[in-house]
């Protein structure tokens, strides 16, 4: 009887594991790479893997792996929430780590009823990061200094992360699931972007510069009678705006803003335009250039709309 019970126990012991379906291969790799630790689910990419393991205590963990050498580097996540997890459409640099809460947790959980997709990317420094975030039909996009959200919670926020997107640091159960959340998390009061077409001024009640396009971010350096100075996109180019025209900090979760819009160059290749400016240069962002913007001549631009007249 007792063997019986035994042999019961090791079937029900097993289940998670034949749940996520692992080859013997992966298995043997993640005893390999990480020792002491239980493989659910795993992805092999010649010099890059990816696992999901749980430890002795039933704590669950995502393992970026990258070979150097004959050596494997292995960073492990701070712990994963109590659900159930695969990994999906894994390549030789990220994955998707799904989180299907309805699952193993009550609907009062902080994660909620829904499912979370994580994509995780490998950087160039050797970090994994947190890339994007898709909750139900939302999808979230994380770099330096910027959120995107597309979907039910579209916009865009500028300002200083607040929170640690590398999976060694992050807490995933107050990780941004929203634009909202996000704003919460982030220090905003020193960004803004245009809130409609604005004039740049050479300074407070100054001469006119150039015209931008609505949704042109701005890092705030100072504030005088009226006017912010501003770098834009929190780059070299700076000038002063008037305060009425920029939603500044949280207002920018105000209504969506007007995509900067592409514009082919009779030159060839194309750009999205941020401003016109007096001495017949555009302020484009482009690949062309090392910091990712710059200035193009005016006559290879074919202009339109707000700034199809004169700028001053």
């Amino acid at each position: 009887m007792k063997r019986i019970l035994a042999l019961l126990l090791a079937l029900l012991l097993t289940v998670p594991a034949l749940a996520w379906e692992v080859s013997d291969e992966m298995i043997d790799f993640a005893a390999q790479v990480a020792p002491g630790y239980f493989l659910l689910d795993g992805a092999h990419h010649g010099n890059t893997a990816m696992l999901i393991l749980e430890d002795e205590d039933s704590q669950l963990y995502f393992a970026g792996c990258v070979k150097n050498g004959d050596d494997w580097t292995v960073t492990m996540s701070t712990p994963l929430p109590d659900v159930w997890l695969e990994l999906t459409r894994t390549s030789a640099d990220h994955a998707v780590l799904n989180l299907y809460s309805s699952t193993r947790l009550p609907g009062s959980h902080s994660l909620g009823d829904t499912d979370r997709n994580f994509t995780i990317r490998l950087q160039e420094d050797g970090r994994w990061l947190i890339e994007e975030v898709r909750v139900d039909n939302g999808m979230l996009y994380f770099s330096e200094g910027r959120v995107d959200a597309e979907g039910s919670t579209g916009g865009t926020l500028y300002g200083e992360l607040l929170f640690s997107r590398d999976i060694t640091e992050v807490d995933w159960l107050t990780f941004p699931l929203t634009l909202t959340e996000a704003a919460d998390q982030m220090a905003l009061e020193d960004w803004a972007v245009t809130a409609r077409v604005a004039q740049l001024y050479d300074g407070p009640m100054g001469d006119p510069l150039a015209l931008y396009q609505p949704g042109v971010p701005l890092h705030l350096l100072e504030e005088r009678r009226g006017y912010y100075r501003a770098a834009i996109l929190g780059g070299e180019t700076e000038g002063w705006f008037r305060m009425d025209e920029l939603l500044i900090g949280r207002d920018q979760l105000e209504a969506p803003l007007t995509v900067l819009p592409w514009k082919t160059l009779t030159t060839g290749g194309e750009v999205q335009v941020l401003g016109v400016w007096l001495d017949d240069r555009v302020h484009v962002l482009s690949d062309e250039f090392p910091t990712g913007e710059g200035f193009v001549p005016e006559d290879t631009v074919p202009l339109g709309g707000p700034f199809a007249g004169p700028v001053g």
